[in-house]
């Protein structure tokens, strides 16, 4: 099974906030790193240990969180409008989440490099290949009902 690697778990609101890594990893860490970067970095370096140890498991898990991920607040009324308000302003979109968050810890992980997976991963890493060319053409359609629209984009300040 998998359990949150550092700290509680995600609050039911945000399940997507944590990595979860096999439970021989498990342990506590009561604050997070003060540092938002060094945070990331923890996690990323936990779950690369897992995937050495453990590659299926740890794809299936990598895979789902994935696929499951919702931005915060997507349940509030409004949240398209809201969202697409905020990628014009240039602060956050489709093509930010594919390709400056997942792209490049997906590549740092090996994920589509590994060799030696279980069926079960092999077919989250198929779905997880499928995903990331669905987020490439939802960007690709956004950006050409932008630049239709006349919209100028706005600069974050």
């Amino acid at each position: 099974g998998f359990d949150c690697v550092c700290g509680p778990p995600a609050p039911p609101a945000h399940p997507g906030s944590h990595f979860f890594a096999p439970r021989r990893f498990f342990f506590y860490c009561p604050v997070p790193p003060p540092d938002e970067n060094l945070h990331m970095v923890f996690y990323r370096d936990i779950l690369k240990a897992a995937i050495a140890i453990e590659p299926s498991a740890a794809v299936r898990a990598i895979v789902d969180e994935v696929l499951k991920f919702e931005m915060p607040g997507a349940g509030i009324a409004n949240f398209m409008r809201k969202a697409a308000d905020i990628a014009k302003a240039g602060i956050y979109d489709i093509r930010a989440h594919r390709d400056e968050v997942l792209l490049p810890i997906l590549k740092f992980w090996g994920i589509f490099a590994l060799s030696g997976l279980d069926a079960a991963a092999e077919e989250a890493r198929r779905r997880l290949a499928e995903h990331l060319d669905k987020l490439d053409a939802a960007a690709k359609r956004f950006e050409e009902r932008l630049a239709r629209s006349g919209v100028e984009p706005l600069s974050p300040a």
